[in-house]
């Protein structure tokens, strides 16, 4: 199975600040979009799941899923498709309330995707990611960066999904704690068979994971396909431009 972006354009006040992005994630494989801080790679990631900022317009571009075009908004979107595309943040502190506890945060995800909140699929889902049942109980001030990004893991695999997205989840972490996500982002990878488009700036995490990789330069997408590959390469290519 594959989704398939083609042709996605974004503009910021009449000027195209994505323009004609084309790439596609194969079930089963990472497909890793590549670029510098402040390239546009946060954005088609929204863009690619609905969310389009106000201030940002979409000209032109289709999202296809299963060979079938989803909608241009989140909130046109089937209930089929929301459930078969999750996105993961950056920063996962911001998208927690600090007044409610994990449990609460996992069950009002579980009640919008049309799913009962059951307390023994909550526990399994954690140990899944090597998180114990007692997160559940506390707070996300409780819980470390690292341990807080895993449970965002959790919430975007709760509806089983086909794909996701992965935009820059590593970067606020340190080295080992990187690296266990990662490890448990191709644990789940296996298990499921899914799909991941993983966004990142950092070229020795893009040439650990890619089976293929993207790159995100002056608002164009190129597709890399030098394998085997190596930081270095990356390295030698965005210096010499994409």
């Amino acid at each position: 199975m594959r989704l398939e972006i083609k042709d996605f354009c974004l503009s910021y006040q009449n000027k195209e600040i994505i323009k004609n992005a084309s790439l596609s994630v194969d079930s089963g494989e990472v497909s890793v979009l590549i670029g510098p801080s402040g390239s546009g790679k946060s954005l088609l990631a929204l863009g690619i799941c609905g969310y389009v900022p106000d201030n940002l317009r979409k000209m032109r571009g289709e999202v296809l899923l299963k060979n079938e075009v989803l909608e241009n908004t989140e909130s046109a979107r089937t209930n089929f498709a929301k459930k078969s595309l999750s996105i993961i943040m950056q920063n996962p502190k911001t998208c927690f309330n600090p007044l409610f506890s994990i449990k609460s945060h996992y069950a009002e995800t579980l009640q919008a995707l049309g799913m009962r909140a059951d307390l023994a699929f909550m526990e399994s889902s954690l140990q899944e990611v090597g998180l114990e049942k007692e997160v559940l109980d506390l707070y996300p001030f409780e819980l470390s960066g690292g341990m807080l990004q895993r449970v965002m893991i959790v919430l975007a695999l709760a509806a089983n999904p086909l794909f996701l997205i992965a935009d820059e989840i590593t970067t606020d972490l340190d080295l080992l704690t990187q690296y266990k996500i990662l490890e448990i982002l191709k644990k789940v990878r296996k298990k499921r068979n899914l799909g991941i488009l993983f966004i990142t700036h950092d070229l020795e995490v893009a040439a650990h994971l890619a089976d293929k990789i993207y790159i995100l330069k002056n608002g164009k997408v190129t597709q890399y396909s030098d394998f085997p590959l190596s930081a270095n390469k990356l390295a030698l290519i965005f210096k010499q431009g994409a």
